[in-house]
């Protein structure tokens, strides 16, 4: 199932209790989505505070009369705001284990420290670790979506973003390109100078045809028609996730992420670990059915 049906909503506030400006934003996305799919929206706020963070927060009654805006302008329907004195990714990472969050939405951090991390600690920590899907949207990201881009290996997860990203196109709606970076076999590789051209151009063909036909044949992809633009590239998959970001400027890429090595949830994955660090968009990624947080 990819629709949401309870939405999980980690919200945040400035030194004068307001709400940031991603944390609006975020809030405010969730909202859209949860009305036009009929979920259930809650909102959570660490109130944990670290030795070394300095930062004081007025008064939160001010958030609260925001939120609660927020809220009343929407058909959604929503609970009060939870506060919890853990830290922040580990909080919403409990509730979700507690409860039946099947979307985590949280902002993109407002500034970061470090040129070469698009994403801040809470949100690295949340897409390695957090058992449901995981949608980080920037501070500026407009309401409605001008192309949204979808990453497949065609493995189960890889389906599973295609499904969640043409779930998105079509309430918007918008472009769903569905990207996927194809290898050639050994054996065509080796058998290359063997077989001719016009062989190893009809193997490589049936590739082609046979990720096309996979998937096509996504009965929610199939669903946008015109809408649904399938890109393939013979490169690695960050590789060709990063020209067709460049190229088409999507501004919501979704991605399936795979759990792999020694300590499950730790790590999602070569491609993912790669585009964290460098996709500058809002970013959806989801975890494959089997996916254990190692969060208790």
């Amino acid at each position: 199932m990819t629709t949401p049906n309870h939405i999980l909503v980690g919200t945040d506030f400035d030194e004068n209790g307001a709400l940031t400006e991603g944390s609006a934003n975020a809030i405010r996305h969730a909202l859209r989505l949860a009305e036009r799919c009929g979920a259930k929206v809650d909102f959570v706020h660490s109130t944990y505070r670290s030795a070394e963070d300095s930062t004081i927060h007025g008064d939160l009654n001010v958030g609260r009369a925001e939120l609660a805006k927020l809220q009343a302008e929407s058909a959604a329907v929503t609970s009060e705001l939870v506060l919890d004195d853990r830290r922040p990714a580990l909080a919403l990472i409990q509730h979700v284990g507690s409860g039946s969050h099947d979307l985590v939405v949280v902002a993109k951090r407002n500034h970061r420290r470090r040129d070469d991390r698009k994403l801040g600690s809470v949100s690295m920590m949340l897409l390695r670790m957090c058992p449901c899907p995981v949608w980080v949207i920037k501070p500026e990201q407009e309401m409605a979506h001008n192309a949204i881009a979808a990453a497949t290996d065609l493995s189960a997860v890889g389906d599973l973003a295609i499904q969640y990203g043409a779930l998105l196109a079509n309430y918007e709606p918008c472009k769903l390109f569905a990207v996927h970076a194809w290898q050639l076999p050994l054996e065509l590789q080796m058998s290359h100078s063997r077989i001719g051209d016009e062989e190893f151009r009809q193997g490589t063909q049936q590739i082609i045809d046979a990720a096309t036909r996979h998937i096509r044949a996504i009965p929610a992809f199939a669903e946008l028609g015109e809408r649904g633009k399938v890109l393939l590239a013979n490169s690695t998959p960050s590789a060709a996730i990063l020209e067709l970001v460049e190229k088409q400027n999507p501004d919501l890429v979704v991605l399936g992420t795979v759990s792999r090595g020694g300590i499950s949830g730790f790590l999602i994955g070569n491609t993912a670990e790669k585009l964290l660090y460098k996709l500058d968009c809002s970013l959806l990624a989801i975890k494959p059915d089997d996916f254990i947080s190692p969060v208790s």
